[in-house]
Protein backbone atom coordinates (compact mmCIF):
# COMPACT_ATOMS: atom_id res chain seq x y z
CA UNK A 1 0.00 0.00 0.00
CA UNK A 2 1.50 3.31 -1.10
CA UNK A 3 0.02 6.70 -0.23
CA UNK A 4 1.59 9.96 0.87
CA UNK A 5 -1.40 10.82 3.08
CA UNK A 6 -0.82 9.12 6.43
CA UNK A 7 -4.48 8.81 7.40
CA UNK A 8 -5.40 7.22 4.07
CA UNK A 9 -2.41 4.89 4.28
CA UNK A 10 -3.21 3.67 7.79
CA UNK A 11 -6.99 3.44 7.29
CA UNK A 12 -6.73 1.53 4.01
CA UNK A 13 -4.02 -0.75 5.41
CA UNK A 14 -6.23 -1.61 8.42
CA UNK A 15 -9.21 -2.16 6.13
CA UNK A 16 -7.22 -4.59 3.97
CA UNK A 17 -5.82 -6.42 6.99
CA UNK A 18 -9.36 -6.83 8.35
CA UNK A 19 -10.29 -8.90 5.29
CA UNK A 20 -7.15 -11.04 5.38
CA UNK A 21 -4.52 -9.22 3.35
CA UNK A 22 -0.98 -8.91 4.68
CA UNK A 23 -0.01 -5.28 4.13
CA UNK A 24 3.33 -3.50 3.92
CA UNK A 25 3.05 0.29 3.86
CA UNK A 26 5.08 2.98 2.13
CA UNK A 27 4.57 6.75 2.16
CA UNK A 28 6.21 7.40 -1.24
CA UNK A 29 7.11 5.76 -4.52
CA UNK A 30 10.79 5.60 -3.57
CA UNK A 31 9.99 4.03 -0.22
CA UNK A 32 7.79 1.48 -2.00
CA UNK A 33 10.66 0.48 -4.28
CA UNK A 34 12.86 0.00 -1.19
CA UNK A 35 10.19 -2.20 0.42
CA UNK A 36 9.93 -4.25 -2.77
CA UNK A 37 13.70 -4.70 -2.94
CA UNK A 38 13.97 -5.77 0.71
CA UNK A 39 10.87 -7.95 0.98
CA UNK A 40 10.24 -11.52 0.06
CA UNK A 41 7.21 -12.29 -2.03
CA UNK A 42 4.86 -9.40 -2.78
CA UNK A 43 1.97 -10.15 -5.09
CA UNK A 44 0.58 -6.70 -5.65
CA UNK A 45 1.00 -2.98 -5.04
CA UNK A 46 -1.92 -0.66 -4.34
CA UNK A 47 -0.79 2.90 -4.99
CA UNK A 48 -2.26 6.36 -5.09
CA UNK A 49 -1.64 8.10 -8.41
CA UNK A 50 -1.14 11.63 -7.10
CA UNK A 51 1.91 11.76 -4.86
CA UNK A 52 4.81 14.21 -4.70
CA UNK A 53 8.14 13.05 -6.06
CA UNK A 54 7.57 9.73 -7.79
CA UNK A 55 3.85 9.53 -8.56
CA UNK A 56 1.89 6.30 -8.85
CA UNK A 57 2.24 6.12 -12.64
CA UNK A 58 6.03 6.41 -12.43
CA UNK A 59 6.04 3.81 -9.64
CA UNK A 60 3.93 1.43 -11.74
CA UNK A 61 6.36 1.78 -14.65
CA UNK A 62 9.32 1.04 -12.32
CA UNK A 63 7.52 -2.02 -10.96
CA UNK A 64 6.80 -3.25 -14.49
CA UNK A 65 10.51 -2.99 -15.28
CA UNK A 66 11.99 -4.28 -12.01
CA UNK A 67 9.31 -6.66 -10.73
CA UNK A 68 7.31 -7.88 -13.73
CA UNK A 69 5.48 -10.54 -11.67
CA UNK A 70 3.87 -8.00 -9.32
CA UNK A 71 0.42 -6.62 -10.10
CA UNK A 72 -0.51 -2.96 -9.55
CA UNK A 73 -3.79 -1.27 -8.65
CA UNK A 74 -3.65 2.50 -9.20
CA UNK A 75 -6.20 4.61 -7.31
CA UNK A 76 -7.17 8.23 -7.77
CA UNK A 77 -10.07 10.58 -7.24
CA UNK A 78 -9.63 11.80 -10.81
CA UNK A 79 -11.01 10.28 -13.98
CA UNK A 80 -9.50 7.03 -15.30
CA UNK A 81 -6.46 7.61 -17.45
CA UNK A 82 -7.03 5.25 -20.37
CA UNK A 83 -4.06 6.60 -22.32
CA UNK A 84 -1.69 6.05 -19.38
CA UNK A 85 -3.15 2.66 -18.52
CA UNK A 86 -2.58 1.49 -22.10
CA UNK A 87 1.18 2.01 -21.53
CA UNK A 88 1.19 -0.35 -18.53
CA UNK A 89 0.93 -4.14 -18.36
CA UNK A 90 -2.55 -5.49 -19.09
CA UNK A 91 -3.04 -6.86 -15.59
CA UNK A 92 -2.57 -3.44 -13.99
CA UNK A 93 -5.87 -1.82 -13.04
CA UNK A 94 -7.30 1.58 -12.10
CA UNK A 95 -9.85 2.22 -9.34
CA UNK A 96 -11.50 5.57 -8.76
CA UNK A 97 -11.80 6.97 -5.23
CA UNK A 98 -13.88 6.84 -3.17
CA UNK A 99 -14.34 3.09 -3.00
CA UNK A 100 -15.73 0.64 -0.48
CA UNK A 101 -14.07 -2.47 0.87
CA UNK A 102 -16.05 -4.78 -1.43
CA UNK A 103 -15.02 -2.90 -4.58
CA UNK A 104 -11.41 -2.65 -3.40
CA UNK A 105 -11.23 -6.34 -2.50
CA UNK A 106 -12.77 -7.36 -5.83
CA UNK A 107 -10.29 -5.18 -7.74
CA UNK A 108 -7.35 -6.63 -5.85
CA UNK A 109 -8.52 -10.21 -6.35
CA UNK A 110 -8.80 -9.58 -10.11
CA UNK A 111 -5.08 -8.74 -10.16
CA UNK A 112 -3.76 -11.43 -7.81
CA UNK A 113 -2.17 -14.46 -9.45
CA UNK A 114 -4.06 -17.76 -9.41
Amino acid sequence: MVDDEGLVLSATSRMLESVGFEVKSAASGLEALEVLAQSGVIDLVLTDVNMPGMNGIELAKQIATRHADIGVLLVSGKEPMADVMSELPARYRFLRKPYGIDTLTSSLEDILPG
